[in-house]
């Protein structure tokens, strides 16, 4: 910006023809001691003074009256006559009392003998990129906020989804147990891969919020790649059988080691098997590969002959809810399980990616850090189960719960146990009275009772000579790691989280002391509080990964599987005439009515 330096009365002067043509800024000038000497048309338009009335008043005028009583104006001249310049943003005042958000420049000037003659002001409206900033922020952190509450909303209400999902799978296990014809097993068969389904998308949307948040916890140590795959491909076999396909592990050479969550990895090796079985045509191979890369990561590949996909979709195949070549082949599934797949392995230091051609199939792979197999520990690893006899010795068992779907599931299982006396208790209070008097040989636990904590109650159990030695084992839908090893900590013999195994449950009323049963902690996602969240900075936006939240995606999957479930409810109980059966059947449609309800609250992005 150039000036015409003149030596009347000391003033400094804009070029004449300058001044007129800019009118978008308030260009004015100022005498040393800070009064108006010049006003452009900008200026009279920003400011909505005339020039003669702007002549000669105090630049702090146009400041509001806290500014001005501060002195701030004053401030601003001062660092301009002794940085040469300053720059400053706040509100400035108009004529008609409204105000404006300005961003301001003031340029000292000086004469030959650098005297101070002046200054030359400069102020650009900046109310509208303010608004739009402010609107900015005020949305960012509000969707920050939102999508904090709706994750914790979603976890909380999977947890919830559980409990019903409890009753439909474990009903399942008991009608199957009758005498039924292939037509009515089919059926049931199908009821409990439903609810299987269920119980894998509450899993998933808990694993991505969790991770998202910072919630979930890894415990990285080394892990044997061939024990690591072999288990994940036995855990998979019987979706491979059902479509005939078959899965051909090839030798993996110096038999590797990597550092991960050991229980993080199975589940990441099931969901590429999963994926790729899936995805293969009937009688097909799934290949699983592993070699080393540079010395310190090892890669493992899971291989399929599949569709394939378009290279333009390969960005979007890991984000939430994308489910490209599954939407083409009507293959069920929710679109969750490569996006959980994606940041459990970058959770692990690792790296996941895919390699496909429409029509060839797709190799998904992930790379982990290797580690010496000289530190691997036997934690994590928990010897297989063996099946105990029943004891022909009566047992007693008390169940503290006041779900009345629960309870009669309890009821129904332990009338397959030969010698089981069942006792309920549907209140804290009365669970603490009852077991006392009854001295049960084993105590099922639910957490959360009408008048106090089940926390509460294992502590009185414990605190009392005459109940201390009764086993107690935990029945409940909240699996954090914090909540179990509090449990543990206060004398929990056994953890189960719903929906739990009814053969299980039979086996520790035989033997609630087992140790076998005690690695039920671990059985479930490891999700600690989320550490507070930090102020959401201005720029920039979330990206789409952070906004991430639950979408009708998932409610649909719901709503269509539960819906299945009702459908089959009413087909069985057409053609039962088992009494047992058709009020079993009631309690599968019961407890599917709960989900349905619950599904109903949950939110949805669109």
């Amino acid at each position: 910006m150039s000036f015409e330096h003149t030596s009347e009365n000391g003033v400094d002067r804009c070029f004449e023809c300058f001044v007129d043509a800019v009118t978008e800024y308030a260009i004015f000038m100022l005498d040393a001691e800070g009064a108006v000497a010049s006003w452009n048309l900008g200026a009279r338009r920003m400011f909505g003074d005339e020039e003669h009335e702007a002549l000669g008043q105090s630049v702090s005028r146009f400041s509001l009256a806290g500014d001005a009583e501060a002195g701030r104006p004053e401030a601003d001249l001062a660092e301009a006559a002794v940085a040469g310049s300053c720059r400053t943003d706040g509100w400035r005042l108009r004529k008609d009392g409204s105000s404006f958000w300005a961003h301001v420049v003031i340029t000292a000037l000086y004469d030959g003998q650098q005297q101070l003659t002046g200054y030359a002001h400069v102020t650009r409206d900046d109310t509208e990129r303010r608004i739009v900033e402010a609107t900015a922020r005020t949305t960012t952190a509000q969707a920050l906020r939102v999508n904090a509450a709706t994750d914790d909303f979603l976890s909380r209400m999977s947890h919830e989804l559980l409990t019903p999902l409890n009753a439909i799978l474990g009903f399942g296990q008991v009608l199957n147990m009758e005498e039924l014809t292939p037509t009515q097993r089919e059926c049931v068969d199908r009821i409990v891969m439903a609810g299987d389904h269920l119980v894998d998308l509450v899993d998933e949307v808990l694993g991505l919020t969790s991770l998202r948040s910072g919630a979930m916890r890894l415990s990285p140590e080394p892990v044997h790649v061939p024990s690591a795959v072999a288990d994940a491909v036995y855990m998979m076999r019987p979706l491979a059988d059902r479509r005939g396909v078959s899965v051909v592990v090839e030798p993996m050479p110096n038999e590797p080691c990597v550092r991960a969550d050991r229980r993080r990895l199975h589940q990441v090796l099931v969901n590429l098997l999963e994926n790729a079985i899936k995805h293969n045509p009937d009688d097909g191979e799934v290949r699983v590969r592993c070699e080393p890369l540079d010395g310190a990561r090892v890669r493992v590949t899971v291989i399929d002959a599949g569709l394939g996909l378009r290279q333009s979709d390969l960005d979007r195949l890991f984000e939430p809810f994308e489910r490209l070549a599954a939407a083409r082949s009507q293959v069920a599934g929710k679109g969750l399980g490569l996006a959980l797949t994606k940041r459990l392995v970058e959770a692990m230091d690792g790296s996941v990616g895919v390699s496909s051609r429409l029509g060839e199939g797709s190799s998904f792979w992930i790379d982990l850090p290797v580690t010496s197999r000289s530190e691997e520990t036997d934690a994590g690893q928990v010897p297989p189960s063996s099946a105990t006899e029943p004891s022909h010795i009566a047992r007693r068992v008390l169940y503290v719960e006041d779900n009345l779907s629960n309870v009669r599931l309890v009821e129904r299982v332990l009338a397959r146990h030969p010698h089981a006396l069942l006792t309920v208790a549907t209140t804290g209070g009365a669970a603490l009275a009852r077991v006392v008097d009854d001295q049960p040989d084993v105590i099922f636990l639910d957490l959360h009772l009408p008048d106090m904590s089940g926390e509460d109650v294992l502590a009185g159990i414990r605190a009392d000579p005459r109940t201390a030695h009764i086993p107690v084992v935990v029945l409940t839908a909240d699996a954090t790691t914090e909540r179990s090893d509090r449990l543990f900590a206060l004398g929990a013999n056994a953890y189960l989280t719903k929906p739990f195994d009814i053969y299980q449950l039979l086996d520790i009323i035989d033997d609630p002391t087992d140790e076998h049963h005690v690695t039920t902690r671990a059985a479930e996602p490891d999700v600690s509080p989320a550490p507070p969240s930090p102020s959401p900075s201005p720029s920039p936006s979330p990206s789409q990964d952070d906004m991430w939240s639950p979408t009708a995606d998932v409610a649909h999957s719901m709503n269509n599987l539960l819906g299945v479930i009702l459908n089959l409810c009413a087909l069985l109980t057409r053609s039962a005439t088992d009494p047992a059966v058709i009020a079993d059947l009631a309690e599968v449609r019961n407890a599917t009515e709960q989900a349905v309800d619950l599904v109903k609250q949950m939110p949805s992005r669109g």
